[in-house]
């Protein structure tokens, strides 16, 4: 930003006509493991129909960081649910999903669902 801004300057911008915003959304990750005596969150088998791959996701974890541990490439940036570069086709299941501006209505109502930051909440079946 301090490039723009000098560049601005020579240009003969004035300094109250310039203004910077930056911004830095929480990264979603996932719940640390049970401790000693707390109940272990029982898995919902996530399938990844074109891959023909199925892997376990409890309802703490995200499904991005789920298939990146199981070597499943999603393409992703930002895994926090900004940019929408994961977004995916959820064919079956129910999802809990807290996006920041990632995806429209539009496309949720379509279907379509941000993996960076979804919990699932049943098994899922994802066109990937």
């Amino acid at each position: 930003m301090a490039a723009s801004r000098t560049i601005s300057a020579d240009l003969g911008v004035p300094p109250e006509n310039y203004i910077e915003e930056s911004f830095d959304a929480a990264v979603i990750d996932d719940a640390p493991p049970p401790m000693t005596g707390e109940a272990v969150l029982a898995p919902f088998k996530v399938e990844f129909a074109k891959q023909g791959r199925t892997i376990d996701v409890t309802s703490d974890q995200t499904v991005l960081s789920c298939a990146k541990k199981a070597g499943i490439k999603i393409p992703s940036s930002c895994s926090n649910g900004l940019c929408g570069t994961c977004k995916s086709k959820l064919v079956s299941g129910t999802i809990n999903m807290h996006h920041n501006g990632g995806i429209r209505q539009r496309e949720i109502d379509a279907g379509f669902f941000l993996p960076c930051c979804s919990k699932p909440l049943t098994d899922l079946v994802i066109e990937r």
